[in-house]
């Protein structure tokens, strides 16, 4: 492989023959736009397709092609982080770990941040009248104390 080694996605061009109402499984148009790539560059990836969202089977909906379309028609086909690889085997082809990792999900988070003393040791009092102040500078006004 010649440096510098990018992927190159063929979703936009796989796109518009194989979701146009076809019911062949991606045995058209936009499979045979992928193969060219994929033949004319064997052991290189390309992005032939992208997971838009599972519906709550568990279907995949997917713009560009499937994993099982192309690996139907011969290639290798790998799904990471909602992109579908594809490549021809070659054993000059590089792994896709090389290029792509996966992204880590955070397994809960925590939309309120910890709780700590501000470093000045204010009261609630002090600290609600420093709010009103910087409240009323930010807008312009003038604070009227009560009496």
């Amino acid at each position: 492989m010649t440096a510098p080694y990018q992927i190159l996605s063929l979703v936009e061009q796989c796109s518009a023959g194989h979701n146009e109402g076809r019911s062949d499984g991606g045995a058209g148009e936009a499979t045979q736009i992928a193969a060219g790539w994929l033949e004319a560059n064997p052991g290189r990836w390309f992005i032939v397709g992208e997971i838009e969202r599972y519906t709550e089977t568990g279907n995949a909906i997917t713009v560009g092609l499937d994993k099982r379309s192309v690996r139907r028609n011969g290639f290798e086909a790998e799904i990471l982080n909602f992109k579908i690889y594809a490549r021809l085997a070659d054993p000059s082809g590089l792994p896709l770990s090389d290029f792509a990792t996966r992204k880590r999900r955070a397994s809960h988070l925590d939309p309120l941040p910890m709780l700590a003393t501000d470093p000045f040791g204010w009261s609630i009092a002090e600290l609600s009248d420093a709010c009103l102040t910087a409240y009323e500078w930010l807008r312009g006004g003038q604070r009227v104390e009560a009496a």
